[in-house]
């Protein structure tokens, strides 16, 4: 059996993955209601004495959605148990099909295609989209890749491979590198699939993530750090990768 310090330096010794983009004035956020810029100030409140203060909205940056974002009583994000912050991680690839196509979602033929080069997906991992999305990060403009018409473009999982997810892999979390898991024409056209069918599972969904290209496909381990707000619908989250 490992004892603490064994494990102390398992963890030390092996490589880990950041995948958290920092909070900074001028990133990208999903427009709407409730949706302001990340503002932070810091002064001297002092002399040789520094604080600071910042406003943000729930659902911005590298962030959680807990239930209660598509629930009404579903749990918030300080309800969320720390057994639920250890997860296996795996990650399917669409990057390729992202380059010719910025609307494209995850299918389950993706999926049983990641199954056959990799092995079943295991029950409760957190399925990470890596859609190549996040290069675009630091351009706020082309991450949100709106149009003429004020649409959003971006990859996104298809309500099908969520639901494949859910209901046939016992997957209880999932994520990407993208603004949301449901791109803006799913939202408007199917009023948000993913999050309904993921949040009324009791599951989360993590958006705007950061370097899933320097992650495996399988055999890692994720740690999930999210803000324990009172009654949120969503928090910042610290998320990192540790790999065997």
């Amino acid at each position: 059996m490992m004892n603490s310090m064994d494990l102390w330096r398992f963890l030390r010794t092996r490589r880990r993955v950041d995948l958290t983009h920092p909070l900074a004035e001028g990133m990208p956020y999903w427009p709407g209601r409730l949706q302001e810029p990340f503002s932070h100030t810091v002064e001297e409140v002092r002399a040789q004495v520094w604080g600071g203060c910042f406003t943000m909205a729930e659902h911005m940056g590298t962030h959680i959605d807990a239930p209660r974002h598509f629930v009404a009583h579903g749990r918030t994000t300080e309800e969320l148990r720390l057994d639920e912050m250890i997860s296996l991680g795996i990650v399917v690839d669409i990057s390729d099909r992202v380059e010719r196509d910025p609307d494209y979602s995850l299918t389950v033929d993706d999926l049983r295609r990641w199954e056959r080069e990799h092995g079943r997906i295991p029950s409760e991992a957190t399925v990470l989209l890596h859609s190549g999305w996040g290069r675009r990060w630091i351009d706020a403009r082309s991450y949100l890749n709106e149009d003429a018409a004020g649409v959003l473009h971006f990859p996104d999982f298809s309500g099908d491979a969520a639901r494949f997810l859910v209901q046939e892999r016992g997957v209880t979390t999932l994520g990407l590198d993208t603004l949301s898991a449901d791109n803006m024409i799913h939202t408007l056209e199917a009023d948000s699939p993913v999050h309904r069918l993921v949040h009324e599972a009791d599951g989360r969904i993590i958006e705007n993530l950061a370097r899933l290209d320097e992650l495996p496909p399988k055999d890692f381990i994720l740690i999930l750090a999210p803000l324990p707000i009172e009654g949120g619908t969503g928090a910042p989250i610290r998320i990192f990768a540790v790999i065997p």
